[in-house]
C-alpha cells in the first residue's frame, strides 16, 4: 500500500513538474486577446507566403515567420490574402494575423475593376484613388499580355479587386493588372488560342460579343 502511494506521489510531481517545465518554455505565437498598435503592411503582387511571413515577423506582427508559414500551408483561404495596402495590429497570434490580411474591411483603398471594364474606365477609377500619385499619369510605356498593333491595352486589365501602396504611379497600377492577366491566362489556357483563333482575336470577340450581349 505504502508503495503505491509513493508512486502515486511521483508520478503526480513529475506530472506537475511537467506542465511547470512546458509553461516555461518559449512559445512561438503571441497570446490572444493582446494585440499592440494598428500598421499598414504591404503586400507586393505574387509575394509568397514566405516572404509575407518574413515582413510580418520583422515589422512585429507576429513572433514566428515559421509558424505562420505552417497555418498558411495548412489553410486554403489564406491564399485569397491579396496583394496591397492593409492594416494590421502588432503583437497577434498567427491564426488573427491571417483573419485580419483576409478581411476586406481591412484594405487600404480598394480598387474595383469589375468584368466588362474598358480602358478609359480603369484609369478613371485609379486617378480618382488617393494612393495613386497624381506627379506622373503617363502609361504609354505599360505593354499589354498580347502584342497588338494598336499596342492597346484592352483585355489586359484583369478584373479583380486591388490595392496600391501610397504613391503609386499609374503605369505600376496597371502593370500589375497587366501581370495578373498574364498569369490568369496561363492558367485558362487562353494563351494557347482556339481554333485559327489567337488569344487577342479571342479577347476581341469575347469583348464584342459582351457589349452586346450585356443589354
Amino acid at each position: 500500500m505504502k508503495f503505491q502511494v509513493k508512486s502515486l506521489v511521483v508520478v503526480l510531481a513529475l506530472a506537475l513538474a511537467l506542465i511547470g517545465f512546458m509553461k516555461l518554455q518559449p512559445t512561438n505565437d503571441f497570446p490572444k486577446g493582446k494585440p499592440g498598435a494598428e500598421i499598414e503592411f504591404l503586400i507586393a503582387d505574387g509575394e509568397l507566403g514566405s516572404s509575407i511571413a518574413s515582413k510580418l515577423e520583422a515589422q512585429g506582427v507576429i513572433k514566428s515567420a515559421i509558424k505562420f508559414v505552417e497555418e498558411f500551408t495548412k489553410d486554403p483561404k489564406a491564399q485569397g490574402i491579396s496583394p496591397g495596402s492593409h492594416r494590421i495590429n502588432k503583437n497577434i497570434p498567427v491564426a488573427q494575423a491571417i483573419a485580419q490580411l483576409l478581411d476586406p474591411k481591412r484594405v487600404n483603398n480598394i480598387v474595383v475593376v469589375s468584368e466588362g471594364s474598358t480602358l478609359s474606365d480603369v484609369v478613371k477609377i485609379l486617378k480618382a484613388n488617393d494612393h495613386i500619385s497624381k506627379a506622373n499619369l503617363d502609361f504609354r510605356r505599360v505593354r499589354p499580355v498580347y502584342q497588338n498593333a494598336a499596342n492597346s491595352l484592352e483585355g489586359s486589365l484583369f478584373p479583380a479587386r486591388y490595392s496600391f501602396e501610397a504613391k503609386t504611379t499609374l503605369a505600376k497600377a496597371l502593370e500589375s493588372m497587366v501581370s495578373k492577366a498574364r498569369s490568369e491566362n496561363e492558367l485558362n489556357g487562353l494563351n494557347q488560342g482556339y481554333l485559327k483563333f489567337t488569344p487577342f482575336q479571342i479577347l476581341t470577340i469575347a469583348s464584342m460579343v459582351q457589349i452586346e450581349g450585356d443589354p
